[in-house]
């Protein structure tokens, strides 16, 4: 009997074709609390990408705020006399103070470079070209403030020039188009939004005096005013159309409308099996303390039982059991 014993008992030597129950329990149970932590972990930090988005939302809307304006200065050359073409002209330039209302930085500049925006002055009813206008490049911080310079060059035949000059004051009208490209920023990444209007500008003007008074701009011819050169401060505002407005507006709540839903979804979807494989992972420390102590112990003193004995005897035990 104790030859058979020996002879069907495994040899020591020989590893066991799988690992114990016990470990792969243990290995299953590690596993499982460390993938539930890690999707823990991603549910919160998608929570926090849900918050940010929240906060970009309201950071960003509206989409755009008009830059206010306050005029500072304005010159005026003398008129020169070309006798080999028998024009004449002068030049004039401006300064306003502008601040930037908007939580991002915006850049202002001509759009339609190097060619120049075109000045007009009023005859009556009508407006008659006279010379061209252009705008310097100015920068704008978010929330700052920059001064944004106009400038003026008018150039006629000399004897239509001289009969300007004998009015009191002119009504100028400057046409050009305005670049502006608004920085905005989203996760340390910036993107570039180029919006390009329609700017018409008016002013007076006293050629003789050598005078121009601020200017007011506008989107349309409609809807400009054109300031008294008497006065001594012209606001203004530099306005977006209501189509250019709306259309960025649909675009910047459609991307961050996406991200919402995306994280809120990952959110909920990774906490959920998080807290599952956890639950799980516990379940099974549960069912294996659920013996007790009394029969950990008795499983104890059994194990130690046998481990005295020896190989012989330790066959001969298990086969009794």
């Amino acid at each position: 009997k104790n030859k058979l014993l020996k002879r069907r008992s495994p040899s020591p030597h020989l590893p066991p074709a799988h690992a114990p129950p016990a470990i792969e329990r243990a290995m299953a149970r590690t596993c499982g609390r460390a993938c539930g932590m890690a999707l823990l972990v991603a549910s919160v930090l998608f929570i926090a990408l849900f918050g940010y988005t929240v906060y970009a939302f309201a950071k960003y809307t509206p989409i755009y705020r008009p830059i206010q304006c306050e005029s500072l200065w304005s010159r005026m050359g003398g008129i020169e006399t070309n006798f080999e073409t028998m024009t004449a002209g002068t030049t004039g330039r401006s300064q306003k103070l502008c601040r930037n209302p908007n939580p991002y930085p915006v850049t202002v500049r001509q759009a339609d470079e190097p060619a120049a925006g075109t000045v007009f002055v009023r005859d009556g009813a009508d407006l008659k070209e006279v010379g061209t206008s252009s705008i310097d490049e100015v920068h704008f911080a978010a929330g700052g403030s920059a001064n944004m310079t106009a400038n003026l060059k008018l150039e006629l035949p000399a004897e239509e020039i001289f009969d300007l000059a004998l009015k009191d004051k002119l009504q100028a009208v400057a046409t050009f188009k305005a670049l502006a490209t608004a920085s905005i920023e989203y996760l340390g990444l910036w993107v570039d939004m180029d919006l390009i209007e329609d700017q018409v500008c008016g002013f007076e003007v006293r050629l003789a005096a050598q005078q121009v008074g601020g200017a007011a701009c506008a989107l349309s011819l409609d809807r400009l005013v054109v300031p008294s050169i008497d006065n001594p401060k012209v606001y203004d505002r530099l306005e977006l159309s209501p189509e250019n407005r709306q259309s960025r507006g649909l675009l910047k709540n459609a991307f961050l409308a996406a991200v919402l839903v995306t994280t809120f979804g990952l959110a909920l979807g990774s906490g959920r099996f998080g807290a599952t494989a956890l639950r799980r992972a516990r379940g099974g420390e549960g069912a294996r303390g659920a013996k007790g102590p009394e029969a950990a112990q008795g499983e104890t003193v059994g194990k130690d039982a046998v481990a005295c004995m020896g190989p012989s005897s330790q066959t001969e035990a298990k086969m009794e059991v």
